[in-house]
Protein backbone atom coordinates (compact mmCIF):
# COMPACT_ATOMS: atom_id res chain seq x y z
CA UNK A 1 0.00 0.00 0.00
CA UNK A 2 1.55 3.09 -1.24
CA UNK A 3 1.34 6.70 1.30
CA UNK A 4 -0.05 9.33 -0.37
CA UNK A 5 1.90 12.80 0.32
CA UNK A 6 -0.26 15.58 1.80
CA UNK A 7 0.20 18.73 -0.94
CA UNK A 8 2.79 21.44 0.40
CA UNK A 9 0.78 23.93 2.09
CA UNK A 10 1.81 28.04 1.47
CA UNK A 11 2.39 29.99 4.08
CA UNK A 12 2.69 33.72 3.47
CA UNK A 13 5.54 35.80 4.96
CA UNK A 14 3.33 37.25 7.66
CA UNK A 15 2.06 34.12 8.58
CA UNK A 16 6.29 32.79 9.05
CA UNK A 17 6.68 36.06 10.88
CA UNK A 18 3.62 35.96 13.44
CA UNK A 19 5.20 31.89 14.27
CA UNK A 20 8.59 33.02 14.46
CA UNK A 21 7.62 35.98 17.01
CA UNK A 22 5.21 33.26 19.05
CA UNK A 23 8.00 30.91 19.43
CA UNK A 24 10.78 33.74 20.78
CA UNK A 25 7.47 34.76 23.19
CA UNK A 26 7.39 30.99 23.97
CA UNK A 27 11.11 30.27 24.70
CA UNK A 28 10.62 30.71 28.11
CA UNK A 29 8.58 27.97 29.52
CA UNK A 30 6.99 29.79 32.82
CA UNK A 31 7.98 28.91 36.58
CA UNK A 32 5.97 28.30 40.05
CA UNK A 33 6.92 32.20 40.29
CA UNK A 34 5.43 33.24 37.02
CA UNK A 35 2.42 32.08 37.59
CA UNK A 36 -0.31 34.34 37.96
CA UNK A 37 -3.03 35.19 41.09
CA UNK A 38 -5.61 32.55 39.75
CA UNK A 39 -3.77 30.05 39.80
CA UNK A 40 -3.76 30.56 43.60
CA UNK A 41 -7.18 31.14 44.21
CA UNK A 42 -8.39 27.89 42.67
CA UNK A 43 -7.36 25.71 46.11
CA UNK A 44 -9.73 28.42 47.54
CA UNK A 45 -12.58 27.75 45.65
CA UNK A 46 -11.82 23.95 45.83
CA UNK A 47 -12.25 24.29 49.45
CA UNK A 48 -15.26 26.74 49.66
CA UNK A 49 -17.08 24.40 47.37
CA UNK A 50 -16.06 21.50 49.60
CA UNK A 51 -17.93 23.61 52.38
CA UNK A 52 -20.80 24.24 50.61
CA UNK A 53 -21.05 20.55 49.69
CA UNK A 54 -20.67 19.48 53.41
CA UNK A 55 -22.88 21.96 54.60
CA UNK A 56 -25.69 19.94 51.99
CA UNK A 57 -25.02 16.90 53.25
CA UNK A 58 -25.18 17.94 56.50
CA UNK A 59 -28.69 19.76 56.02
CA UNK A 60 -29.35 16.07 54.43
CA UNK A 61 -30.30 18.10 51.33
CA UNK A 62 -29.86 16.14 47.72
CA UNK A 63 -28.42 17.60 45.10
CA UNK A 64 -31.91 18.01 43.25
CA UNK A 65 -33.30 19.59 46.87
CA UNK A 66 -30.71 22.47 46.57
CA UNK A 67 -31.20 22.81 42.54
CA UNK A 68 -35.34 23.40 43.64
CA UNK A 69 -34.24 25.96 46.06
CA UNK A 70 -31.54 28.04 44.56
CA UNK A 71 -33.28 27.43 40.87
CA UNK A 72 -29.92 26.45 39.55
CA UNK A 73 -29.51 23.13 36.87
CA UNK A 74 -28.93 20.37 39.14
CA UNK A 75 -26.00 19.47 36.80
CA UNK A 76 -24.34 22.81 36.95
CA UNK A 77 -24.39 22.08 40.79
CA UNK A 78 -22.73 18.25 40.26
CA UNK A 79 -20.45 19.55 38.37
CA UNK A 80 -19.71 22.25 40.64
CA UNK A 81 -18.84 19.39 43.90
CA UNK A 82 -17.25 17.55 40.52
CA UNK A 83 -14.51 19.63 40.33
CA UNK A 84 -15.86 20.22 36.48
CA UNK A 85 -17.23 23.26 36.81
CA UNK A 86 -13.99 25.42 36.50
CA UNK A 87 -15.00 28.85 36.37
CA UNK A 88 -18.07 29.10 38.57
CA UNK A 89 -20.22 32.51 38.70
CA UNK A 90 -20.33 34.86 42.45
CA UNK A 91 -24.59 34.45 41.46
CA UNK A 92 -24.21 30.34 41.61
CA UNK A 93 -22.07 30.19 44.62
CA UNK A 94 -24.27 32.59 46.41
CA UNK A 95 -27.47 31.11 45.67
CA UNK A 96 -25.98 27.79 46.14
CA UNK A 97 -24.42 29.06 50.05
CA UNK A 98 -28.31 30.39 50.51
CA UNK A 99 -30.07 27.11 49.56
CA UNK A 100 -27.81 24.96 52.09
CA UNK A 101 -28.38 28.29 54.47
CA UNK A 102 -24.68 29.44 54.16
CA UNK A 103 -23.57 33.09 53.33
CA UNK A 104 -20.91 33.52 51.03
CA UNK A 105 -18.11 35.85 51.37
CA UNK A 106 -14.97 37.32 49.65
CA UNK A 107 -12.02 37.87 51.78
CA UNK A 108 -8.31 40.43 50.65
CA UNK A 109 -5.35 39.14 51.81
CA UNK A 110 -1.62 40.38 51.02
Amino acid sequence: MAIESQPRIEVSPQVRERARIAREQLAHKPGLEDATDSLFFYPALRQAVHGLKSARIEAGLSLAQVAEKSGLPEEALARLEAATLHNPTWKLLGDYAHAVGMKLSLAVTV
